[in-house]
């Protein structure tokens, strides 16, 4: 497990060095638009038996609008539940992605706000804990795999420096170990405030 927390940990340090020198590069240009969004998730996922589950967190979200709406978002979501379908096993799990994201913003009335929507396809890893995981070697506490995240949202400017997520929606699909086809999808919504630079 060391060696996986190391891996994480390297793979963040990546992708918040890419995220800061694509803004210091896009700052030479033209000064890009930050935003900081902090979200409550709600995640549907279907677990071995077929039943669905719900897991409950938050998520924080750092994007760059580079040029004319084209920008990066890096995304790091928590994730828990109480029970995957079968009673008393637990799953937490926490999703580290990155990638493209296009967001159009249009001025409301007389400029007192706007509404922006978003795009974005983030890829990377998917880190579950606290659980009962079937793996080859047995039954394990925790597991890594890829994280493809591919969605959108919708943005309320209340001011120039803050906005309202009114809506997040998000298709997450995971291939953590389950002792059949090792594929999980989820869909993710969430609402929150996004802070703007």
């Amino acid at each position: 497990m060391g060696s996986s927390v190391a891996k994480s940990r390297c793979s963040i340090a990546l992708i918040v060095g890419l995220m800061l020198a694509t803004g210091i590069a896009s700052a030479q240009v033209v000064r890009p638009k930050l935003d900081l969004g902090v979200t409550f998730l709600g995640d549907r996922t279907n677990p071995v038996n077929g039943s669905d589950s719900w897991l409950t967190g938050g998520g924080i979200e750092y994007g760059v609008d580079a040029f004319r709406g084209f920008g990066l978002a890096v995304a790091i979501a928590g994730l828990q539940t109480s029970s995957i379908g079968h009673p008393g096993v637990p799953l937490a799990f926490v999703t580290t992605t990155f990638g493209p994201r296009y967001r159009y913003t249009r001025a409301l009335g007389s400029g007192r706000g706007s509404l922006s929507v978003f795009g974005e396809a983030l890829l990377g890893e998917a880190n579950a804990f606290h659980s009962s995981l079937p793996s080859t070697q047995g039954v394990t506490d925790s597991a890594n795999s890829l994280a493809l995240q591919v969605g959108g949202g919708i943005d309320v400017g209340l001011s120039r420096r803050f906005a309202f997520r009114a809506l997040q929606a998000e298709w997450l699909r995971t291939q953590l170990q389950n002792g059949t086809t090792n594929v999980q999808n989820h869909l993710q919504l969430g609402s929150g405030l996004v802070l703007r630079f």
